[in-house]
């Protein structure tokens, strides 16, 4: 995900996404064949339990898009059209502590430390020129202020979880994710409006300061703060 703004452009490609390795008896479904042939071969894993499994159920087609291309893949699902994804993902040799933690993760909270690490670095990069005097000091406030932020709308969407044996040091694990949704002009308008309750309450930023993230507020309301690369 991106933000444009005319100085920088940076990437909301979520921290939360990892390499995930595929499995094999995923075959007769064809995104998560495509998941398959990307895995290393020295990642190739053998599924032993699927949440699906007991009743025949698919893996569902997000849990594949997401490991071939994350939070991205996800998104350009017809099924999320106008929505931003969110993946919340957790490993773990026990499978009640892998899909209990997945359970009780905050979806909003997520949001909202990738907003602030993201917006943290586009406005660096947008800044660079500018530092100085309470500039650093400026910038770590907004990212405090943003990673706390409460970005309402955000809704669970699915969850699911996959027991494997990773073939190559036979180390067994259970693989939980929950798919988190928001709808994508809700988060944008979210978005700008605490960037502009930043400026509004720090009297220490500069006219240049004001100026860039001002920029970004506009960029993120005629355009789209966070969208889709």
């Amino acid at each position: 995900m991106k933000v444009f703004n005319r100085r920088t452009v940076f990437v909301l490609c979520t921290a939360m996404i990892a390499a995930i390795s595929v499995m094999s008896s995923c075959a007769t479904n064809p995104s998560a064949a495509k998941a398959a042939a990307s895995v290393s071969a020295s990642q190739k894993t053998e599924v032993l339990d699927d949440k699906g499994a007991a009743f025949g159920i698919q893996t569902p087609e997000w849990v594949a898009a997401y490991i071939i291309d994350g939070n991205l893949g996800v998104q350009k699902l017809s099924a999320y059209k106008g929505k931003y994804c969110f993946v919340v993902e957790y490993a773990d040799a026990s499978k009640d502590f892998s899909t209990a933690w997945v359970a009780n993760a905050s979806g909003p909270q997520a949001i909202a430390q990738k907003v602030s690490t993201t917006v943290s670095s586009s406005m660096s990069a947008s800044l660079d020129g500018e530092k100085g005097g309470d500039t650093g000091a400026n910038l770590r406030s907004a990212a405090e202020s943003l990673s706390n932020a409460s970005f309402n709308g955000a809704t669970k969407d699915a969850d699911w979880w996959q027991t494997v044996r990773n073939t190559t040091t036979d180390v067994i694990e259970t693989r939980s994710w929950a798919l988190w949704t928001i709808n994508q002009k809700q988060l944008d308008e979210q978005v700008a409006a605490n960037i502009q309750n930043i400026i509004d309450n720090n009297t220490t930023m500069s006219a240049a300061e004001r100026a860039i993230y001002t920029d970004l507020i506009r960029q993120i309301r005629e355009v789209g703060g966070i969208v889709n690369s």
